[in-house]
């Protein structure tokens, strides 16, 4: 009897280490953030994305509810109607949290009809290093999506700079693809300018494009003016000027 006691303590302790396990493992974000720090770049300014339809039609007539409630539960300030010729766009901006701002944008494409399905965008944008606020603003973000039957489908770019500019422009991007173990897909060079699309194993999802599957980005840039070198990881693309 004592034997067959221990096997389903033996499933949980098992079942306990997996679960623990999955929450250690880092997040998209925290990856690119870890490239950041081993390479010694000073990160500036990072923004998170979630962007597309409403998986299901709504009816038309409760449109502006179902804006208010996603701008509700982001805790987002008054939300702003705009009817265009092209259709009608919602916009609400908050702050979340001491270094975290939130834009959200709702494009309602097909006025005319009565079950429509609404574009949806919502930017999350923060200065410095992220920490705590960013992993708590996209917890809050994903739980909003999810409750809303929406599928998060979240682009993160960061964004930083490196005072003593190496000698090869495409040096940073070199190195941080070593970390992600990235293979070059796609590139765009010029003599102050080098942006490299990539794919990682160590990353998920992708981009299909003419040069393949791609989930990674990088850029770097000669900033003359103030003698630095900008550096930019986006993925799966950079969503941010670089």
């Amino acid at each position: 009897m004592k034997k067959l006691q221990l096997v389903p303590v033996s499933w949980f302790v098992i079942l306990s280490l997996l679960l623990t396990g999955s929450n250690l493992m880092p997040t998209t974000e925290h990856r690119l953030i870890q490239v950041f720090d081993s390479m010694g770049v000073k990160p500036e300014y990072f923004v998170l994305h979630h962007g597309g339809r409403t998986p299901e039609r709504i009816s038309r007539n409760r449109a502006d509810a179902f804006v208010h409630q996603l701008a509700d539960q982001l805790h987002l300030k008054s939300v702003r109607k705009e009817v265009r010729a092209d259709g009608i766009r919602y916009s609400a901006t908050g702050q979340i949290g001491r270094n975290i701002t939130a834009e959200l944008n709702v494009i309602n494409d097909e006025p005319e009809r009565q079950w429509i399905q609404p574009y949806i965008s919502v930017q999350v944008k923060g200065r410095g290093k992220p920490g705590r606020e960013l992993e708590r603003t996209r917890n809050l973000l994903a739980h909003t999506l999810q409750s809303n039957a929406m599928i998060p489908h979240f682009h993160f770019s960061i964004q930083g700079s490196i005072s003593s500019p190496p000698s090869r422009l495409e040096q940073p991007i070199v190195q941080a693809f070593q970390k992600l173990h990235a293979k070059e897909v796609e590139s765009m060079r010029t003599t102050h300018t080098a942006s490299i699309s990539a794919y990682s194993p160590m990353l998920p999802g992708g981009l299909k494009t003419k040069g393949g599957w791609m989930n990674l980005q990088a850029a770097a840039r000669v900033n003359h003016d103030a003698h630095r070198l900008i550096f930019t990881l986006g993925t799966p693309i950079i969503t941010i000027e670089y």
